[in-house]
């Protein structure tokens, strides 16, 4: 073959990569001169096929279409990103090879081929090769930018910021004039990695360095103006609002904890990453006006993490990282609810549209033993799963209104934390790569704006102060709001799954594009807010995050709609001690409950006389008997059968001593149904000489001038059973002297039937509050548990609805009752519709 027709093929080769066009260029009867022209007429065809890209042209900016908000490239098209999170070559030092700009360019080649239009790139190394490449061929660059290495750091310190201000001023120097910048990411979420990655906790610590902290007293002085003000909500006896820096217990706390400072301080240190948040960015606009910036977090509603807007820190959009763990997987990947939760949470609470930075997952976790499943989880060793979740999750990205884009991460191996990657190091495809090679250039995107909508979930800024995030709550709220869409969100993805073997554009366009359309149909509008609307929309309360409820939100929404699902409000914002809200909302006098209680006359080994006493311990009344002399009277228990009066028990309370050292001992419990369960005194019965260092004491005695120790001890029924019976431990070294029953009051993990119309729910939940029958009904029951007791209770008049049991926590428990979702779909379903 001559040079000339090796460089029309060469040539050929890169147009046909260019626009998907086939040429048949060689012919060996060609004549020479028809091979110039054509050698002509393609290099005119190349020189216009390079041209179109990005250069000199405008800026990735983000436009508004009738309400959704989404990218414009420089061209000012629509621009939905489809994003490779790129680390440069192979990590694995055994297959490692020396990078060069080639080698990186020709992944970028791989890349386009794949049909991702973003690199999420990782490092600056090449640039001077990379973003040329990427203006001329059309492909956006999301920068991760590391601009410190420490955790906490002092965000107020001026030395800090200048230190920040020289990393951007040298990485502007490398970026600027070229166009494909989507944006820069100040991806600064490790810093503040004092995190609880199950989601249940959050953050206990507030590391504030020595030169934010200086600003305290004035924040607080905006805040309170009087020092009475704040010393009356902290319970403090400060002079000046300056002596909150001289109190030890604030600063060289290592926890906050439950404290009434607690709330302030935590908004005290958002307020101060988000001054620093807004000086930096007005600094990099100054710097170059026209790229979009953004940062990366994690776990929102876990985070101690400030909920920046445009308005108060200049971030142009938010991008939080999302991954699965086994928990989440374990929900047969309509584990989509968490992605929901995240995105939506962010979207609705910081005004602001949502781009994951970061997603994926992994097949196996090399170095780890035993293996690591803790993120990024699907079948362990299983590559067509791993491809079938990409399917999944990705379809679902781009069918969601208030996400703009995502990256896969990523497109080599996390070789020490496992098979991550898109592609194989040698560059071989795997399932997952096959699939997004079919999969990501059909994808459809949904521009439509999200309804109005028609209940909204509140999440007040002090619901951080809680020490329990909401994260599992809503993740399950989420499946349970939308439900209906999720189905056929199933149905479309199986059926999708059964096309990829052989594929078409009728049977990969065609459900893709029902995920869309049917969003619009299907999905069940909710929005998250931290101010309570104005409307008279229903308002969800959910998640332990809400324990705690203001006063003054209390009385505002008395006047509301409101559906609780949790123990909420059981203490207000400054931790003072409260009755239950969810139940006060409801006419249901709490105190009275926990005043309810059964004593029952104890077979005691001698006579006594009637001298009776009340004694109240951790809201239990005991009915202790005396002799005649004044001696408290006990039964040595010898495996003693007391028969009760038959009904539904939530607990039953000892006051309990042994004669010696700590005993391990069970108690039977006999139900009507002839069934028993065995329960242990926990975790031991102690000596009455020694005080106890578990349970709560509930009395002191003397005896002969010696104290004498009896320990409050109580053990949980089963709510759904009638109690008959108990019978006794055989040890005549235990001393009984009272007993009491509650059949009314919280019951913490149990298992429960719920019947609702024709639903029958059954499962185990972390709490259940069981309300008796002689309680006065200010209210209507909607259902039942399968005693007969109420299970979901509505005031008369319609406005307050309370869930009596845990319908949200997820801990991947095969008999949570929280797995019932279609049955629990449609009670809360018809309580908003």
């Amino acid at each position: 073959m001559t040079y000339e027709n090796v460089f029309i093929n060469n040539l050929t080769n890169r147009v046909n990569i260019k626009n998907g066009i086939k040429f048949a260029l060689y012919n060996s009867t060609m004549k020479k001169t028809d091979i110039l022209v054509i050698h002509l007429f393609l290099m005119f065809a190349s020189s216009c096929l390079l041209a179109v890209g990005w250069e000199n042209k405008g800026y990735f900016t983000l436009k508004n279409i009738d309400g959704r908000e989404i990218f414009s490239d420089p061209d000012g098209s629509t621009f939905y990103s489809i994003g490779m999170v790129y680390a440069y070559g192979p990590e694995n030092p055994e297959l490692k090879i020396k990078l060069t700009p080639e080698k990186v360019i020709n992944d970028l080649e791989i890349i386009k081929e794949h049909s991702f239009n973003t690199l999420n790139l990782y490092g600056d190394l090449f640039l001077d090769s990379i973003l040329p490449w990427c203006d001329k061929n059309k492909m956006a660059v999301y920068f991760r930018t590391k601009y410190a290495e420490e955790n906490f750091p002092d965000f107020l310190d001026p030395a800090f910021f200048d230190k920040v201000k020289k990393y951007y001023d040298e990485f502007y120097k490398k970026i600027n004039n070229h166009h494909c910048v989507l944006a820069i990411d100040m991806d600064q979420r490790w810093m503040l990695a004092d995190a609880d990655w199950s989601g249940t906790l959050h953050g206990s610590k507030l590391k504030i360095g020595d030169k934010t902290l200086s600003y305290l007293p004035n924040w607080l002085k905006d805040k309170y103006n009087s020092i009475d003000v704040l010393n009356k909500i902290w319970n403090k006896n400060y002079l000046d609002f300056n002596d909150v820096l001289k109190d030890e217990e604030i600063i060289k706390a290592e926890a906050i904890g439950l404290k009434p400072y607690r709330l302030d301080l935590v908004l005290f240190s958002n307020w101060s990453i988000n001054s620093f948040l807004q000086k930096l960015t007005t600094y990099m606009k100054f710097l170059n006006p026209n790229y979009l910036i953004t940062y990366t977090t994690e776990l929102p509603e876990v985070f101690l993490f400030p909920l920046s807007t445009k308005q108060n820190s200049g971030i142009d959009f938010i991008s939080p990282v999302h991954y699965n763990s086994d928990a989440h997987f374990n929900r047969d990947w309509i584990a989509a609810a968490k992605l929901i939760f995240q995105s939506k949470f962010h979207y609705d609470l910081q005004n602001l549209t949502v781009y994951i930075s970061e997603t994926g997952f992994r097949t196996d976790p090399l170095s780890q033993t035993p293996p690591a499943m803790m993120y990024a989880s699907s079948k362990l060793r299983d590559k067509e799963h791993q491809a079938e979740m990409y399917l999944r999750e990705m379809t679902l990205l781009n069918a969601l209104p208030f996400i703009s884009g995502w990256g896969y991460f990523k497109f080599y191996d996390k070789w020490f934390e496992g098979d991550f990657g898109y592609i194989n190091d040698d560059v071989s495809l795997k399932p997952i790569s096959k699939t997004g090679k079919i999969l990501n250039k059909k994808l459809p995107i949904n521009l439509k704006q999200e309804k109005e909508p028609i209940v909204w979930i509140y999440y007040p800024q002090y619901a951080f102060s809680s020490n329990y995030a909401s994260s599992k709550q809503y993740q399950t709220l989420v499946l349970l709001l939308e439900n209906e869409y999720l189905k056929k969100y199933e149905t479309i993805i199986n059926n999708l799954l059964r096309s990829l073997d052989s594929p078409s554009d009728e049977n990969i366009k065609k459900p893709l594009n029902e995920l869309v359309s049917d969003f619009d149909r299907l999905w069940l509008p909710f929005k998250f807010t931290d101010t309570i609307p104005n409307d008279d929309k229903p308002i969800i309360l959910a998640g332990r995050s809400l324990e705690v409820i203001s006063l003054s939100d209390r009385e505002k929404l008395k006047n509301k709609k409101t559906i609780t699902l949790g123990e909420i409000g059981k203490q207000d914002e400054g931790y003072n001690k409260t009755d239950d809200w969810y139940l006060e909302i409801l006419g249901i006098n709490t105190k009275e409950l926990k005043d309810k209680y059964q004593t029952h006359p104890l077979p005691f080994d001698y006579s006594f006389s009637n001298n009776e006493i009340i004694c109240n311990s951790c809201n239990t009344h005991f009915i202790i008997s005396k002799t005649a002399d004044d001696n408290l009277c006990y039964l040595k228990c010898m495996k003693q059968k007391i028969d009760i009066a038959d009904d539904y028990y939530t607990k039953i309370h000892f006051l309990i001593a042994s004669s010696s050292s700590d005993y391990c001992e069970k108690i039977s419990l006999l139900y009507q149904d002839r069934t028993i369960e065995q329960r242990y005194f926990a975790p031991t019965i102690p000596s009455y000489l020694e005080k106890p260092n578990f349970g709560h004491l509930g009395l002191v005695e003397k005896v002969n001038y010696q104290t004498v120790y009896i320990t409050h001890l109580d053990i949980s029924c089963n709510i759904m059973k009638k109690l008959d019976a108990i019978i006794l431990p055989d040890n005549e070294e235990i001393y009984l002297f009272a007993v009491s029953f509650n059949n009314s009051g919280k019951v913490n993990n149990s298992y429960v039937e719920i019947n609702f119309g024709d639903d029958r729910i059954k499962g185990s939940s972390p709490w259940v509050f069981l309300l008796d029958n002689i309680t006065e009904k200010n209210y209507n029951i909607l259902a039942r548990f399968g005693n007969g007791y109420p299970a979901v209770i509505q005031t008369n008049d319609a406005r307050h609805t309370a869930f009596l049991y845990d319908a949200l926590t997820w801990d991947s428990k095969n008999d949570e009752i929280s797995r019932e979702i279609e049955s629990q779909s449609n009670i809360l379903l018809q309580l908003i519709k």
